[in-house]
């Protein structure tokens, strides 16, 4: 099912912050391996990206907001916050099949990130949580 983003812009939005968070990680040189990789219905990891510095696999879950001019402090929760135990579970078990079934990875370390996008009137900030969970 093709979604068109222009009818959709929740899915605008979180495919913008998804492209935000690559970049930012591209920019210090990690190398993507997938986008929006999907373990059938059970789980999707928004990026799957190798850290050549620390010989590391990250899966990271990216999730996008938009807030408030104001700040972080305006009353919105922190992105990340709305990944937690059964988010996180998926995760975990969907990068296991996904190690398993890349051996090309099996030596590696592997890291677990979350990358909060906020847009705030337009002007988006990108914040990559290290070893989130």
């Amino acid at each position: 099912m093709n979604v068109d983003l222009r009818d959709d812009p929740v899915k605008a939005l979180g495919n913008t912050g998804e492209m935000l968070a690559l970049c930012r990680y591209i920019d210090r040189g990690y190398r993507l391996i997938q986008r929006n990789w999907r373990l059938g219905r059970t789980a999707e990891i928004d990026l799957i990206l190798f850290d050549p510095e620390g010989d590391t696999v990250c899966f990271c879950e990216v999730k996008t907001r938009t807030a408030p001019c104001e700040g972080r402090d305006a009353g919105i929760p922190d992105p990340s916050d709305s990944v937690r135990g059964k988010k996180r579970m998926k995760i975990k078990y969907a990068s296991r099949v996904f190690m398993e079934t890349h051996r090309e990875f099996e030596e590696k370390n592997v890291r677990f990130d979350v990358a909060e996008v906020y847009n705030r009137g337009g002007s988006f900030q990108v914040r990559i949580i290290k070893d989130a969970f």
